[in-house]
């Protein structure tokens, strides 16, 4: 088991995208607790798979444009609960609000396939641009991580819930 400190990784990846940067700089704002508790996981993927959506959201967004980064820990959602079955003791939630011509997820998708993780289930709206899918290794039936995307023309948002069980 590794402790994944989401504070750490955040301000590597800062730091990496600061040298660089584009011809015009895109502005990365962060938004971190300072009580942001460290997590168990067991092995090097959730870093990969945030490195990847944050590298991704501030390599693809418009120059000039800011990225928002902010991460919180929540006791829990009743909404998604109810809708995923699934009740952890915490959630991480990262999320990424950027202005882009097009969306990660497939970035993101691809990376989860390379990782091994597969998307069990996946929930739209009718009419809406809002999609929520989770995902989980194989032989495991609760997700490991629910990626939910909102789109609204160029503006991104991209919300990773992570699950994990720390009294």
């Amino acid at each position: 088991m590794r402790e994944i400190n989401l504070e750490e990784l955040l301000h590597e990846v800062a730091l990496r995208f600061q040298k660089e940067q584009k011809s015009e700089p895109i502005p990365l704002f962060m938004t971190i607790p300072e009580d942001l508790p460290s997590f168990p996981w067991i092995d090097d993927s959730v870093e990969t798979l945030i490195f990847t959506l944050c590298s991704s959201a501030i390599s693809k967004g418009y120059p000039g444009k800011p990225v928002r980064v902010a991460v919180s820990q929540k006791a829990g959602f009743s909404d998604l609960n109810e809708l995923i079955k699934f009740r952890p003791l915490q959630w991480m939630q990262l999320k990424i609000d950027t202005q882009s011509p097009s969306e990660l997820g497939d970035d993101v998708r691809e990376k989860l396939k390379s990782l091994d993780y597969q998307c069990i289930d996946e929930w739209t709206n009718k009419g809406s641009t809002s999609r929520l899918s989770a995902y989980s290794r194989p032989n495991q039936d609760e997700p490991q991580f629910l990626f939910w995307i909102q789109s609204n023309k160029a503006s991104r948002r991209y919300i990773l819930l992570i699950p994990f069980d720390k009294s």
